[in-house]
């Protein structure tokens, strides 16, 4: 009986024995299981952490000289060759995810722990944006972040135009020339008019009305716009620049981003920056990157900001065409000023009695009138150019005490040039006032292509950037990558519950803009 009792509680015992084994075994495997859970979220945080540095490596690879010329972040995507390859991009992004998701991989990484045990399968750049994508508008973007990162540029007053102005002077300058055409074709025809009745015999008149020795001769009158026209004849530019040396270098454009077909991202990019403020500030930052006439330049080409207004392959032909848009701004509105001053009109009309009284043509009087006027505000647009090279100052809207030509002057245009002092002209606005109101009347479009054409060629001339392309900068990409996540505290759940041992896969999408 003693026996008995003592083989039933030998079995009890062993059996509670073996029920607290299995039960250890099974929260032990739910242990795991959890443990080997929060491991893998803790792997998916990592390798989002790992797509962030990798990415950010990646354009961390920017091309120094633009950011230290222009202030511009761009990645050279043909790295140095030319030759844009996405491919070149996808391989640094590689390298950077391997050698940060394998800590052990490297110097110093023996006999560490790697508690996330990851593996990368493949990574690629699923988009990207180039500088030069929408004509410039990543640059354009990047211009004006900058200036509203640096209000110490600004600091000074700056003179600004609004739209409706801008208008009203190309108004100004479209009328003054529609008027010198007119007339001259009015001038023209009643000069042939004129010339026909000086052929028509006049005997008749003769012995009707005998001549009067005692009658005055008259005095003869110079006419200013004889002077004037062959002035103009010995051109413009030299006599605006008063015959200094004028920059004929000339670069090739062939190709240059606004001269060629580009190739374009897939990204689209947020346009943060807009509106004439926006605007005002591109306008700022080119006049600060890029020198003028009246701004020494180091490169060889002098007159960028003429480059950016009329995009000409050549110094001489971009000044030339800031010349003739000066003029065209200047003769607009001293046009309109002749025309308002009731003392200018007066002496341009006994001008022109003067000149041409004796022919008893009234319309021609008054054609010769309206020719002193066109004659007398080109006059003072010449001499307002003029200055303006030479570093003076000429206000927008002229009164009595900026004009300066007068029709007894104006004869004297080619000597009263000659002399300019442009110290002597302190008030309105100078060189490089009259260049912003220049750059406001061109499309934004042209500017940024030009600007960026401006850019490839003088980083092209600096060591290391021999190849920099506009159309190969990289501002920003949009990238994914895979990883297979090894287990390391699920072995006993898996040989317990018979599962497999494969690992998990982990994706992870990222993208970065400068």
């Amino acid at each position: 009986m003693r026996m008995l009792r003592h083989e039933k509680q030998t079995t009890w015992r062993g059996s509670v024995t073996v029920f607290f084994s299995l039960t250890g075994v099974l929260v032990l495997c739910v242990l795991l299981a959890v443990v080997e859970a929060v491991r893998m979220q803790g792997a998916k945080a990592q390798t989002a952490s790992l797509e962030g540095v990798a990415n950010f490596s990646v354009l961390a690879e920017y091309e120094k000289n633009l950011l230290e010329e222009f202030e511009i972040f761009a990645l050279d995507g043909a790295g140095g060759s030319g030759s844009f390859q996405i491919q070149k991009s996808e391989g640094r992004l590689r390298y950077y995810l391997k050698e940060n998701t394998d800590p052990l991989s490297g110097k110093g990484g023996t006999g560490l722990f790697d508690p996330w045990r990851l593996m990368l399968t493949d990574c690629e750049i699923q988009g990207y944006a180039l500088l030069t994508d929408e004509q410039g508008e990543p640059f354009y973007q990047q211009a004006v972040a900058y200036m509203k990162a640096t209000p110490q540029l600004l600091a000074h007053k700056i003179p600004q135009t609004d739209t409706g102005t801008i208008r009203e002077l190309e108004v100004f300058g479209e009328r003054y020339e529609r008027s010198q055409e007119e007339n001259e074709k009015r001038l023209d025809t009643l000069e042939a008019e004129k010339k026909k009745q000086e052929k028509q015999p006049e005997a008749s008149e003769s012995e009707d009305h005998p001549v009067n020795d005692d009658t005055p001769a008259a005095i003869p009158v110079k006419n200013p716009l004889t002077a004037l026209g062959r002035l103009k004849r010995r051109g413009t530019l030299s006599l605006v620049t008063g015959g200094t040396h004028v920059s004929k270098t000339t670069i090739p454009t062939g190709a240059l981003p606004s001269r060629k077909h580009l190739q374009n991202g897939t990204l689209k990019l947020e346009k943060k920056n807009r509106g004439m403020a926006a605007d005002a500030l591109f306008r700022e930052y080119l006049l600060i990157q890029f020198p003028n006439y009246c701004k020494e330049a180091k490169e060889e080409l002098k007159y960028q900001v003429e480059y950016l207004i009329s995009g000409k392959p050549s110094d001489q032909k971009n000044l030339q065409y800031v010349v003739k848009r000066l003029l065209f701004l200047r003769e607009g509105l001293n046009y309109r000023y002749c025309l308002q001053q009731q003392r200018l009109n007066g002496a341009a009309g006994e001008l022109a009695l003067a000149l041409t009284g004796m022919f008893g043509m009234p319309a021609l009087t008054e054609a010769m009138r309206h020719a002193l006027l066109l004659g007398l505000a080109y006059g003072e647009s010449l001499l307002d150019v003029r200055i303006l090279l030479a570093g003076g100052k000429i206000p927008l809207f002229k009164d009595a005490a900026s004009w300066r030509l007068s029709f007894e002057t104006l004869g004297s245009l080619g000597r009263i040039l000659e002399h300019v002092d442009g110290s002597e002209a302190e008030e309105g606005l100078d060189y490089t006032d009259y260049l912003r109101i220049l750059l406001q009347m061109c499309k934004r479009s042209d500017l940024k292509l030009r600007a960026l054409d401006l850019i490839q060629y003088r980083l092209q001339k600096q060591d290391g950037s021999e190849g920099f392309q506009a159309q190969n900068a990289i501002v920003a990409i949009k990238t994914r990558a895979e990883w297979s996540c090894r287990p390391v505290f699920y072995s006993l759940p898996q040989a317990v519950f018979g599962l497999g041992a494969g690992g998990t896969k982990i994706w992870q999408s990222g993208s970065i803009a400068y």
